[in-house]
């Protein structure tokens, strides 16, 4: 059987598998002279406990690390939330490792690959899942003294962009945040996404319909926190997003503009979707990974 393959921290590759031996073989690697001149950070595996759990976790170290240095970080937090991270190559990651930050990651509740359980936090988003995330930090930090606590932001998508939404509303820890294709209000979500009107059923355990529902809804939304907002925020939406619309972005950037709070909303990509980080167009990708280094620049290098 051939197939093209991503294994381990390397890029796609041909691959053929012997369906007896269940063996693999590279047959041809066109992508590895990408890498040759490029640093290419190591995942290191960081397991923590938060809430009696077992919880994966990974830091990737800056290009040139040196232990005596003092690194800014980032925080990434994945969408779905029934997906998870791994030890495969991250382009978005690698090129913050090769920016010079520290990248820290994980797969807080709700993710996929443990059991049924574990994925499912129907009707509870932002309360486990935010724990643990905070938990990973608080066990990172003094893991790692060259992280300067002062100096680490989050960034997420999707139900990451949710997350970041739901943090910046529950804690001034962090020194500036991107929320990308994001949820600010489950109630919109509802009625304007194309999976609203059963998704926030399912996942919030209410029904929309209902006004103990929407209270329900209103609880689980991080707009209904967005008074408490400190943290500097670039928002990131594509004009064509149907999953996560330009609407959620707006109603974040609107109110943290209302609060006097620094932030950027930036809506340009035409013609994009929710897939713009994974299938846009090159130029479009490109001006979106700018957009992510430029903030975290202007904040994590600050004096």
């Amino acid at each position: 059987m051939w197939l093209i393959a991503q294994r381990a921290n390397a890029l796609q590759a041909l691959v053929t598998v012997d369906l007896k031996t269940k063996k693999l073989k590279t047959e041809k690697d066109w992508n590895q002279a990408a890498l040759l001149d490029r640093y290419v950070a190591q995942p290191q595996y960081f397991p923590f406990s938060s809430r009696g759990r077992r919880i994966d976790g990974w830091v990737m170290p800056p290009i040139n690390y040196d232990s005596s240095q003092q690194y800014p970080a980032v925080l990434q937090i994945h969408g779905g939330p029934n997906l998870a991270y791994g030890e495969v190559f991250h382009h978005e990651m690698q090129m913050l490792a090769s920016a010079g930050y520290f990248v820290l990651f994980c797969n807080p509740v709700g993710s996929v690959g443990r059991t049924d359980e574990f994925a499912d936090i129907r009707g509870r988003c932002g309360d486990e899942d935010y724990q643990n995330l905070m938990d990973f930090i608080s066990a990172v930090l003094p893991a790692f003294p060259a992280i300067d606590s002062k100096r680490v932001a989050v960034c997420g998508g999707s139900y990451g962009g949710f997350m970041v939404n739901w943090i910046i509303g529950h804690t001034s820890q962090f020194v500036c945040a991107v929320s990308q294709r994001s949820i600010a209000n489950f109630m919109t979500i509802y009625g304007l996404s194309d999976f609203g009107y059963y998704f926030v059923r399912d996942q919030l355990a209410a029904e929309p319909l209902s006004e103990a529902g929407q209270a329900a809804i209103h609880q689980q939304s991080p707009i209904r926190y967005v008074g408490n907002v400190q943290t500097p925020t670039l928002f990131l939406h594509s004009d064509q997003d149907w999953r996560c619309p330009l609407s959620e972005g707006l109603q974040m950037f609107t109110a943290l503009t209302d609060l006097g709070v620094k932030t950027r909303m930036v809506c340009f990509f035409q013609g994009e979707n929710h897939e713009l980080s994974r299938s846009g167009k090159p130029q479009a990708r490109q001006r979106r990974l700018f957009e992510i280094q430029s903030w975290l620049d202007q904040w994590c290098h600050k004096q």
